[in-house]
């Protein structure tokens, strides 16, 4: 229902200017359109307060929560989730907790599902005038009086800092009032701490607030009461808290998300600092090493808590429409748009997290009918999902900024099915484009599953023991004991392919751990010679 309404908004939108826009927005606003012209005229006499209603008002059409005239109510369920946890002293979800949480979400199975189904009503038709007024005098207020932020744009401000809502269908309350009220003193001066120190400062304050591991997942979390009071969410539920939280504060924070991972079956979502210089990721849950993820981003690295992880795309929730793309384009039938472009609401920043490559592809000849777009997809949770569109011009088509060392295929979308348009390829670490070409022979092949570690603790337990360990070649014949590589922390828990300089031949490889010796015979080891006559080993 709610793509639906986009699509019909979306086509109306595209072509308005900003003035156009207020005027569609008031329209849409139907018996609340006077609450729309009080905050208007009452900020006539300041420019920049006006422009920033008009900021909020042209786009709260796009904007929703839940009306809830049926009165379906989940205190209840809240009230017994926090009882259980009160139990077990609020431990990090020990297995009879999620057990019994999982319980709890069955027994509530048709309320949650109620909820579900409640209609969306725009904000535009819903907010009231005062409400509103109070919010945007509120946002000035916490970015005038922040000493780190006060001289960011005004656009900025407007993106980051003003808006009242980080999420749709959650109610709106006077909860940016009561973190202004919490936190907003810390950033009054600059003296004894850092910027990101005193970010720390309110970060630290939620620490309680955990992930849930799936726990009780379909539990709607709706409000911040709610949230503070079961205290235990997805890490969506913790950035859009942790947004506005910020927001309170005068700080300019995004929601970023990477809708589907390049070599996972996974999406993940996570809270970034925006500067006018630089975007700073971190992990929504408290994390003792959550400002590195600018590092653990970059498609280059592999990290020693968490593997090796590859984005293909990532992208920005943003309060304002961006008008492109399919959704806007009143030739496209909504059924032929993937569900990740019907949201208007979001901003390709890919570019601002590693090196991208912009793929061309040339639509075969032995394709008749073309349409208008294309999408690049990648492989996730069992199937091709579109990651990234592309204007098909003269059977040509280019698909921006997209992430290394990944594998896509090029589709068309038509009526809900993905049409593979050419074979799969594999953009490399530095740019370069290999397709992988189709043969109708069969062939053994080997298939390598690794273990999945929920915990990174558990990887840290693993290669803790392993650090300073040398890879030694032996030729027994020869007298010949070589030292061929350091296993460090950077090491990878799943591959590591370690190029070997020595053109010595060994018939065994050891492994000298610092407090035991293992020995590897060639059978355990793989050696492949190179072209330069180097080896590697797996």
């Amino acid at each position: 229902m709610i793509y639906i309404l986009f699509f019909v908004l979306c086509i109306f939108y595209s072509c308005n200017s900003q003035n156009n826009s207020i005027i569609f927005s008031t329209k849409k606003a139907k018996s609340n359109r006077n609450e729309s012209e009080k905050i208007i005229k009452h900020y006539e006499s300041d420019e920049q307060k006006l422009a920033a209603a008009k900021f909020l008002i042209q786009h709260m059409a796009f904007h929703y929560n839940k009306n809830n005239s049926n009165e379906v109510n989940l205190q209840d369920l809240y009230d017994k989730h926090a009882a259980i946890s009160e139990k077990y002293n609020w431990m990090k979800t020990p297995l009879p907790w999620r057990q019994e949480i999982d319980s709890l979400e069955k027994a509530y199975a048709h309320q949650i599902a109620a909820f579900s189904f409640l209609d969306y009503k725009s904000d535009i038709e819903t907010i009231k005038s005062e409400w509103l007024i109070k919010q945007i005098d509120l946002a000035f207020e916490a970015w005038q009086n922040n000493i780190y932020t006060r001289e960011y744009p005004f656009e900025m401000f407007c993106e980051f800092i003003l808006p009242y809502r980080f999420k749709e269908g959650i109610i709106l309350e006077d909860s940016k009032e009561m973190f202004y009220k919490r936190h907003h003193t810390i950033f009054k001066d600059s003296v004894g701490a850092s910027f990101i120190q005193r970010i720390d400062s309110i970060l630290y304050y939620y620490k309680d607030i955990r992930y849930n591991f799936f726990a009780g997942d379909r539990i709607p979390i709706n409000s911040v009461k709610t949230f503070e009071q079961i205290k235990y969410g997805q890490c969506g539920d913790r950035s859009w808290f942790n947004s506005l939280v910020l927001a309170s504060s005068g700080i300019a924070s995004s929601i970023d998300f990477a809708p589907s991972q390049g070599n996972r079956n996974n999406s993940h979502t996570w809270n970034a600092i925006i500067t006018p210089s630089q975007t700073i990721p971190f992990e929504p849950f408290w994390d003792e090493d959550r400002w590195k993820y600018k590092i653990m981003y970059n498609n280059k690295t592999t990290d020693r808590k968490w593997g090796k992880l590859r984005f293909a795309k990532v992208y920005r929730n943003t309060f304002s429409i961006n008008k492109t793309g399919p959704l806007f384009d009143p030739n496209i039938s909504k059924e032929d748009i993937p569900n990740l472009f019907k949201n208007p609401r979001i901003k390709d920043v890919s570019n601002e997290y590693f090196d991208t490559t912009n793929v061309n592809i040339l639509i075969p000849k032995g394709i008749k009918e073309v349409p208008s777009y294309a999408y690049l997809c990648v492989y996730n949770h069992e199937k091709w999902e579109p990651i990234q569109w592309g204007k098909i011009v003269n059977r040509n088509v280019t698909f921006i900024g997209m992430g290394r060392d990944v594998v896509y295929l090029p589709a068309f979308y038509l009526n809900g099915n993905i049409l593979p348009i050419g074979n799969p390829f594999y953009i490399s670490p530095t740019g370069e484009k290999h397709i992988f070409s189709i043969s109708n022979q069969t062939q053994d092949i080997y298939v390598r599953s690794p273990g999945f570690f929920r915990d990174p603790k558990d990887r840290l337990q693993i290669i803790n023991p392993l650090l300073n360990t040398h890879i030694i070649g032996i030729n027994d014949l020869e007298g010949i004991v070589d030292t061929l590589y350091t296993i460090t922390d950077h090491s990878d828990l799943w591959e590591n392919i370690i190029n070997i300089q020595s053109r010595n031949k060994y018939n065994s490889i050891e492994l000298q751990i610092p407090s035991v010796l293992l020995l590897f015979v060639t059978s355990r080891c793989t050696l492949k010679k190179q072209k330069n006559k180097n080896k590697s080993v797996t």
